[in-house]
């Protein structure tokens, strides 16, 4: 089934497992805001990757466009200075993917845990991060 997932990211195997790797050690944190830190990682790497690769889509996309109107020096953008933003049309898709394919022991449990026990976060990065990984199961 398509999840709407950018096909153009090219995220590697080796990186969807590390990736994986880390939502499994959710299972090894005890408490809950040890839980909350592990998911915010996750989403962390998750964006990072993401980030890395539509910033590099961008540059082949740049370089093209260079090449075909061969462009003077002097005319030449670098990628460096344009804004490449990871949102949620991005981040949600591919945090599915990355749960469909780790199939993480638990997950829903830690979320309960953390929902339940200690007080959920309402605002800012570990909030963004919990909000997602709920929204996803």
């Amino acid at each position: 089934k398509d999840l709407g997932l950018n096909t153009d990211l090219n995220i590697t195997e080796q990186q969807w497992s590390w990736i994986g790797h880390q939502l499994h050690c959710l299972e090894i944190h005890g408490s809950p805001s040890s839980k909350m830190q592990c998911l915010h990682e996750v989403m962390q790497s998750l964006t990072h990757h993401l980030h890395a690769h539509l910033r590099w889509k961008k540059a082949v996309q740049q370089n093209q466009i260079e090449l075909q109107s061969l462009s003077s020096v002097s005319k030449k953008r670098g990628v460096a200075g344009e804004n490449i933003t990871v949102g949620a049309d991005d981040i949600f898709p591919a945090l599915i993917w990355l749960i469909i394919q780790t199939q993480p022991q638990r997950l829903s449990s830690s979320l309960s845990l953390i929902e339940h026990v200690s007080e959920s976060p309402t605002s800012g990065v570990h909030a963004y991060s919990f909000t997602l990984f709920k929204q996803a199961i």
